[in-house]
C-alpha cells in the first residue's frame, strides 16, 4: 500500500518558551516565595512576601531592580510582561511611627509627632501642657509611669 499525499497529514507542534522567575527576598529575612516558570505571553499574580520579613519595614510588592523605592508589580497585581529569565526583588519601606502626647493630668494640647523606622534621632517636641502645683521634667512611655525622655531627649525608632 503506497500513501498519497491526499491522504498523509503532519503537524507542527509549537511550544512557548518558559522563563524562570525567582524572588529575591533583598535583605530580609527569612524564606523568599518559591521561584517559579512562565510561558512566554502567560501571565502570573505577583506573590505576598511570605515567611519573608525585614524588621521596620512592610512590603510593598516586587521591582525588576534591587534598589528600587517603588514596586513595579504590587502583591496581588497581574504580571504579564516576562520575556525572559527574571529575577523580582522585595520592595520594603519604612514604618512610620507616632509619638502621642498626653498631659497625664495637665491641660493643654500637643500634635502627635512622626518619627520613620531608621532615620537619624529627633528632639521630641517641646511640652505645651500645664498642671498647677507641678513641674513637668519629661516624658514616661506609660500612664504615671517614670521619666524615661528629658526635655532635651532625642529619640529614633531603630
Amino acid at each position: 500500500m503506497a500513501f498519497t499525499a491526499d491522504k498523509f497529514s503532519t503537524y507542527a507542534f509549537v511550544y512557548a518558551d518558559a522563563y524562570t522567575v525567582t524572588f529575591d527576598k533583598n535583605g530580609a529575612n527569612g524564606q523568599a516565595p518559591a521561584s517559579m516558570n512562565v510561558s512566554s505571553g502567560a501571565s502570573f499574580i505577583a506573590p505576598n512576601a511570605g515567611a519573608t520579613t525585614k524588621t521596620g519595614y512592610h512590603f510593598t510588592g516586587w521591582a525588576k531592580q534591587a534598589n528600587a523605592q517603588t514596586a513595579d508589580y504590587p502583591a496581588g497585581a497581574s504580571v504579564t510582561d516576562i520575556t525572559a529569565n527574571t529575577t523580582l526583588y522585595a520592595v520594603w519601606t519604612a514604618n512610620t511611627y507616632q509619638v502621642v502626647f498626653h498631659a497625664n493630668g495637665g491641660t493643654g494640647t500637643m500634635q502627635p509627632q512622626s518619627f520613620t523606622y531608621g532615620d537619624a534621632a529627633k528632639a521630641l517636641t517641646a511640652t505645651a501642657f500645664t498642671r498647677t502645683g507641678y513641674t513637668q521634667t519629661g516624658w514616661a512611655t506609660v500612664d504615671g509611669g517614670e521619666k524615661v525622655y528629658g526635655f532635651d531627649a532625642v529619640y529614633t525608632k531603630n
